[in-house]
């Protein structure tokens, strides 16, 4: 059943509070996030998106409305009386006590189209008479940039922030090539900007109060080349903000209403998983992304950017509801593919992340999901060369010990912090808790789970394509490396795969659950291994299949810890894999009742996690409203691991 004709708004009103720059106003895939108090009438903070250095709030509020009467000459905020969100924008009532009377307010914030927002706020009196009010509007920025520019130009009022780190900039040599940049225009009104220091006063003028008197706020906000942050085109015209609205809500209604709903499980769940997913995405302007859409991990903050193995999970729930933004997403991963093949860990619209290994190779395992479900033979010619340079370069590059398996080489490719790589750590930090170190070359069961699985999924699109002998080049690289596995990662002591690093001679033993993905990844593995794994650690309620089932570090391991980011929590993305792999195994009624337990890890709140603390009495987990997690959810919901994609 899908959601066609459902009452959206019914569904979905005050699902989104707006409130906090992490879980703000974006739409149409926009540059930046804006912000709405549930107590005072404007806009409360502006935060930057997909920007290196700049991915938080850059005001705080940006825009006040504070208003003198006719009766008081001392200027007041309206404090709003009545809120309500929906994903296309959000309504706010306001009342400001004048003398004896009282005028009224009620506003609307809309996103009429990229990168502008519109605040339309309509004043009224409840005086026969009317009267007259003068508007301004206050602000300040949130914090101490490199510089800050305020400048009066055309009418209108421009913003730029800047921010250097000549440090940084040299330790990783990348640089924005943008800065976030936003103008304020009020139709019909001529402005006026006094600034001090962080915070300036905006004067708007005096405005006649009669029935219907309405006063538009325009902003229009984009990451710019620094060049042009001062140089705008003509001012918008006045917003038809109904339309705009009704616009706004279509193209909700219209991508929700794809959204198919299983399983008894709330829709209004489903919804707000696709909801995020939309919201996370950002649409490239002036720089590598050809104004494709790339899906970030976050809103915006620290993961606002386009992690890559983040984003090909954030493909299976996009391609649930909008085609042209799961291709997107992939597209633009490949951004900064450089002549060897490689592909960095992350990436925005302007430049390179910080880490130039990649993640786990992912893609062809989603394009050929895609493909399940759109047929589109054309996108998979289009990615299947990007996808097979990535793919030669591990396997040509990525054996530096020459044992047949491939190696990962930063902790970050993988699991950061996890318990696995901690004697690397003992030089740089007496704690566990450092993350993101690179590590000399460790023969990893996932790793090379990941390039056997990229492998076959590689060959089957091949095949689809009508090139044979393509697909069984690609497989004649890894069909050694089942064997190799076997003989250097399967650890008798413990009945599992553990990494083995060749230099000391020892395993790396950790009770992780990517530990058990040669399974998943199809190799042609003994009975007893295969039964062994899944029988004796995934289904074992004392080490992975508890009422969180899963976590990333098992429950027996001695550094388990429940709220531990990889060293207990259960992360949504990896639990795809497990329940694949039961699957195929033919343990599907364990595979399901897993998949409704980590369900009810996900409906724990509103927001939709990061990852999830694996102890049910001890609730919450990462970042809110996360990309790879509204995904999975939508995954699972779904029951998509019953497809078996090589088959059908």
């Amino acid at each position: 059943m899908t959601a066609q004709g459902c009452d959206f708004a019914d569904l979905l009103k005050n699902r989104f509070d707006f409130a906090d720059y992490l879980t703000g106003f974006v739409d149409r895939h926009s540059q930046m996030v804006v912000t709405l108090s549930r107590e005072y009438l404007g806009i409360d903070a502006i935060a930057a998106r997909g920007l290196l250095k700049i991915r938080e709030k850059l005001t705080s509020p940006s825009f006040r409305l504070q208003l003198e009467s006719e009766c008081d000459q001392i200027p007041a905020s309206v404090s709003v009386s009545d809120f309500e969100t929906y994903p296309w924008g959000a309504l706010q009532n306001g009342i400001l006590g004048s003398g004896e009377s009282a005028s009224k307010s009620r506003s609307t914030l809309v996103c009429p189209e990229h990168n502008v927002y519109v605040l339309n706020t309509v004043f009224e009196s409840d005086s026969a008479v009317g009267g007259s009010l003068t508007l301004s509007l206050t602000g300040q920025f949130a914090d101490s940039f490199t510089e800050t520019t305020v400048e009066q130009s055309d009418g209108a009022i421009i913003f730029t922030v800047y921010c250097e780190d000549e440090l940084s900039n040299r330790f990783y040599n990348t640089q924005d090539d943008f800065v976030p940049c936003w103008r304020l225009s009020v139709p019909g009104q001529s402005l006026a900007v006094k600034q001090s220091g962080e915070c300036y006063v905006i004067d708007v003028g005096k405005i006649d109060l009669t029935h219907g008197t309405e006063v538009q706020m325009i902003i229009e906000v984009e990451n710019r080349p620094p060049k042009q942050s001062q140089v705008w085109g003509p001012l918008p015209e006045k917003c038809d903000i109904d339309l705009a609205w009704q616009e706004s809500k279509k193209r909700w209604t219209q991508m929700l209403g794809n959204i198919e709903h299983k399983n008894g499980m709330s829709r209004t769940r489903d919804l707000r998983a696709a909801c995020i997913l939309d919201r996370c995405g950002y649409r490239g302007k002036h720089g590598n992304w050809d104004n494709r859409i790339a899906s970030m991990c976050m809103l915006t903050s620290w993961a606002c950017t386009a992690f890559f193995w983040d984003s090909v999970f954030g493909v299976l729930g996009l391609a649930e509801f909008d085609r042209r933004q799961a291709e997107d997403a992939l597209a633009v991963l490949f951004a900064f593919q450089d002549e060897t093949g490689c592909v960095p860990t992350h990436a925005y619209e302007s430049v390179v992340g910080s880490t130039f290994y990649p993640q786990a190779p992912l893609v062809s395992w989603a394009v050929l999901r895609m493909f399940r479900k759109y047929h589109n033979a054309d996108y998979v010619k289009f990615m299947l060369p990007k996808m097979q340079r990535l793919f030669d370069w591990f396997h040509d590059t990525q054996d530096h010990d020459g044992d047949g398996l491939v190696e990962i080489r930063f902790t970050g490719q993988l699991a950061d912090n996890a318990p696995q790589y901690d004697r690397y750590i003992a030089h740089v930090q007496p704690h566990p808790e450092l993350w993101n170190i690179f590590v000399p070359p460790i023969a990893s069961p996932a790793w090379n789970s990941f390039h056997y699985m990229d492998a076959r999924c590689l060959a089957k699109l091949y095949e689809l394509t009508g090139d044979d002998n393509a697909a069984q080049v690609v497989m004649d690289k890894v069909q050694h490396i089942p064997d190799r596995l076997v003989e250097i990662c399967w650890d008798e002591q413990t009945q599992y795969f553990q990494d083995y690093d060749h230099h000391i001679k020892q395993f790396n033993r950790a009770h992780v659950l990517t530990a058990a993905l040669p399974l998943w990844a199809g190799m042609p593995l003994s009975e007893k291994i295969s039964k062994t794994v899944i029988e004796e650690h995934l289904l074992k309620p004392g080490a992975f299949y508890g009422d969180y089932p899963f976590p990333y570090l098992a429950y027996d391991d001695p550094f388990y810890a429940p709220e531990g980011y990889w060293r207990g929590r259960v992360w949504p993305h990896t639990t795809t894999w497990i329940l694949e792999l039961l699957w195929k195994f033919g343990y599907q009624k364990e595979a399901d009742t897993a998949a409704d337990r980590l369900l009810k890890m996900m409906n724990q709140q509103d927001a939709i996690l990061e990852n999830y603390f694996s102890d049910p009495s001890k609730p919450g987990g990462g970042s809110p409203d996360y990309q790879w997690a509204s995904a999975s959810y939508l995954y699972i919901v779904n029951r998509r691991y019953h497809q078996d994609i090589f088959s059908e």
